[in-house]
């Protein structure tokens, strides 16, 4: 089993976009073979998200997916 957890602190006024970014990728990843648990937590302006995968094969397959290369590629900016 393998466990990642990502905190993200967003700049005010983009909590809106984070949102609804992180459901997109929540949504798919949850589908991925492998993912065991997939969820976000907020206080404020702070998000976690927290990953449980089956193996390092499956949080690898994650790390290579094109929905979490878009996810990155849009909270960059925010």
């Amino acid at each position: 089993m393998r466990v990642a957890i990502a905190d993200l602190e967003v700049a005010e006024g983009c909590d809106a976009k984070l949102e609804a970014a992180l459901r997109k990728l929540v949504e798919h990843s949850r589908r991925e073979p492998g993912t065991l648990a997939y969820g976000i937590h907020r206080a404020g302006s702070n998000w976690c998200v927290v990953e449980v995968y089956r193996d390092q094969a499956a949080l690898e397959a994650h790390l290579g997916s094109s929905e979490l290369k878009a996810f990155l590629a849009t909270v960059t900016v925010l």
